[in-house]
């Protein structure tokens, strides 16, 4: 792995492993280094494979978010008819289920191939597929697109896991905050270029628009091929492995505390973002009547709390992990009890956009601990698992939620919501408070 730190290096990074009574807690990654502040121009400036890899990102997501919008147009909204609430819930979740159902496949799949190969070849198989949306909008064969639709986003999958197992081999490990912010900063920039590109081309001729995407996505290629040919994945000796044996490493990987703590803190997390999205986007529609405007607004500040989250995560992440989580639940608790009892459309879209804000910001320090704590050989797999968990619990909290907005008021739901984060806050609070211990028990 580059840049491996020496011993210095980890006292610095707190890489202690304490053991209190019969719990152990590993926490090197729950400070981060004062070097994580400098999120875009230290990182850039000393290494050549982060911006290679950055400038590919960009130009490939700018692609992605085009073609999502002219699909989006063509497939939901060039139907006629005007979207309500469980349209756009239902919008959100076709576009979750592919991240649940090709997760684990991604994962497997990139630790036994060389990742920078499925890089390259991955965004050229995306270049093709977007290329054949363009043939489907000018014959108007929709089944086409809808095919392409779908393996467009199992492909994301595989590559979004590349990627995130990928920065563990370019980056030190004090660095991998600071690039998983900076991934994430990208990629939440690159959307909104990428959505204002498609509105122009679903404005004048969406076929021009699916094929700028795919000559973005040749650009994203060229970019890709820069980058060093070891980022992983399993070499011929290793691929000849039982996988009994490779799952076996995942198995314990995961039991590791770091892991379990990141997957349990951001699923939970993702699951009241999820429930909460529900209820505002009926707070809004009731508001607003099923109004373009208003749902603009509900995904604009949700977008805008993720954008600032994944800013602030570097200076956060300095943060103990079981503190920064009981903060992170604490702020979006108490913001959905004002919104709960006040009842406004304009609380509850605070809410959301503090919600979405804390979930980033804990999300980011949770892609570090998970990268940092896996083993080479099996990164791809653990980092797919803890993705699919988080997405997984969004979309059983989206449903949820659209299910109890029919039976129940959103004031009530809305303090429901409250009630679990304040409550996560609390469980994380205690759990942070160090435990006393014999020292003559422990240590005999």
């Amino acid at each position: 792995m580059a840049g491996a730190p020496n011993g210095g290096d980890f006292v610095n990074l707190g890489a202690t492993v304490m053991r209190l009574d019969d719990h152990q807690v590993v926490g090197w990654v729950s400070r981060a280094s004062p070097r994580s502040a400098h999120v875009f121009r230290s990182l850039i400036a000393r290494n050549t494979a982060v911006r290679h890899l950055f400038v590919a990102m960009f130009a490939s997501l700018a692609a992605d978010a085009m073609a999502s919008l002219l699909l989006a147009q063509l497939l939901v909204f060039g139907t006629g008819t005007r979207p309500g609430p469980d349209a756009m819930l239902r919008a959100v979740l076709f576009a979750t289920m592919p991240i649940i159902v090709f997760a684990p496949a991604a994962g497997a799949l990139v630790d036994r191939v060389s990742r920078q190969s499925l890089l390259v070849f991955g965004h050229l198989a995306r270049s093709g597929l977007t290329f054949a949306c363009c043939v489907a909008t000018v014959h108007s064969l929709r089944w086409v697109a809808y095919l392409a639709l779908i393996a467009l986003l199992g492909l994301s999958r595989v590559l979004y896991t590349c990627r995130s197992a990928s920065i563990p081999f370019l980056v030190a490990p004090d660095d991998l905050v600071s690039s998983d912010s900076a991934m994430l900063t990208i990629a939440m920039a690159a959307g909104p270029l990428g959505a204002a590109l498609g509105s122009v081309a679903a404005w004048t001729d969406p076929a021009y628009g699916f094929a700028f995407a795919a000559g973005l996505h040749l650009v994203a290629v060229r970019w890709y091929r820069k980058l060093p040919a070891d980022l992983g994945g399993r070499t011929a000796r290793a691929r000849s492995l039982q996988s009994v044996h490779q799952w076996r490493t995942v198995r314990s990987e995961l039991r590791r505390t770091t892991t379990r703590l990141a997957i349990v803190a951001t699923a939970f997390h993702r699951l009241l973002l999820g429930a909460g999205l529900a209820v505002v986007v009926t707070v809004v529609d009731r508001r607003y009547a099923v109004s373009a405007p208003g749902y603009a607004m509900t995904l604009g500040v949700s977008g805008l709390g993720s954008f600032v989250g994944a800013l602030a995560a570097p200076r956060t992440s300095r943060l103990p992990w079981l503190r920064h989580v009981s903060l992170a639940c604490a702020l979006p608790g108490v913001s959905f009890f004002v919104a709960a009892l006040t009842d406004a459309p304009v609380f509850a879209m605070v809410s959301l956009m503090l919600a979405a804000f804390a979930f980033q910001n804990l999300r980011v320090s949770a892609d570090a601990r998970v990268q940092g704590a896996a083993t080479g050989e099996s990164v791809g797999r653990v980092f797919a698992l803890y993705d699919m968990m988080f997405n997984l619990a969004f979309a059983v909290g989206a449903i949820s939620g659209l299910f109890l907005t029919l039976v129940c008021r959103s004031g009530l739901l809305l303090a429901g919501i409250s009630a679990c984060y304040l409550g996560g806050a609390g469980l994380a609070s205690r759990r942070s408070r160090p435990r006393r211990f014999s020292a003559k028990a422990t240590f005999p």
